[in-house]
């Protein structure tokens, strides 16, 4: 798959993680960002070479926690 461009929303929505999640995962991988002409970051990323998995929600290691106890 090619290099395309991407906003933190649109990367966000393509991994069905937050935009927040999205400039996490941009940050700690190092990809080259820069700014559109309407003040936006944009993100070149290669979306085959991502191999991001959403995490469970917190609550779940509540439950799991108490039915050990």
């Amino acid at each position: 798959m090619p290099v395309e461009t991407l906003t933190y929303a649109a990367l966000g929505a393509r991994l069905t993680i937050s935009p927040n999640a999205a400039r996490s995962l941009v940050k700690r991988l190092r990809l080259p960002r820069s700014l559109s002409d309407d003040g936006k970051a944009m993100v070149s990323v290669d979306l085959t070479e991502i191999r991001h998995k959403r995490r469970p929600p917190r609550e779940a290691g509540k439950v799991v926690l108490a039915a050990k106890i």
